[in-house]
């Protein structure tokens, strides 16, 4: 890949797929200054959180050390109905079996890890009132 290069690869959410970049031994990637990955939803539909899509699979342990200027490691964007974060290298691929992969796992939006831990927080509140309800009763009885 040379300077000023954009790599651009699909997903495809319908059937929970992407195109995915196979490299026989280290991804050369030179002197560059700027790369940048380009991503596109095709057939897009919402996929369940967790979902992780193959974009590069290295075939080695080199890994990419590198970065994409516009998509840094570990950083989440949205893209079409999903909320994806890129993992240059994925421990959890193939059971971590092969770290050295490039992949997009679906990640909630936040606002529903707001109403989530909102929601947490208010029912641990209204456990301990109820306790303290409980607990005046009993010693005024």
């Amino acid at each position: 890949l040379g300077d000023l290069a954009t790599l651009k690869l699909g997903v495809l959410p319908s059937i929970a797929a992407a195109d995915t970049l196979t490299v026989d031994g280290e991804l050369a990637l030179g002197s560059i200054t700027q790369l940048d990955l380009y991503v596109e939803a095709a057939n897009d539909a919402a996929l369940p959180l967790g979902t992780t899509l193959l974009l590069i699979d290295y075939s080695d342990t080199y890994g990419y050390t590198g970065k994409f200027s516009n998509r840094l490691d570990n950083s989440i964007f949205t893209l079409g109905l999903n909320r994806y974060q890129i993992k240059y290298s994925d421990p959890t691929w193939a059971g971590g079996a092969n770290p050295s992969v490039m992949t997009l796992t679906v990640v909630p939006e936040p606002s529903s890890l707001a109403l989530l831990a909102g929601g947490a927080i208010g029912g641990v509140a209204v456990m301990r009132r109820r306790r303290r309800k409980a607990s005046s009763l009993a010693s005024a009885a």
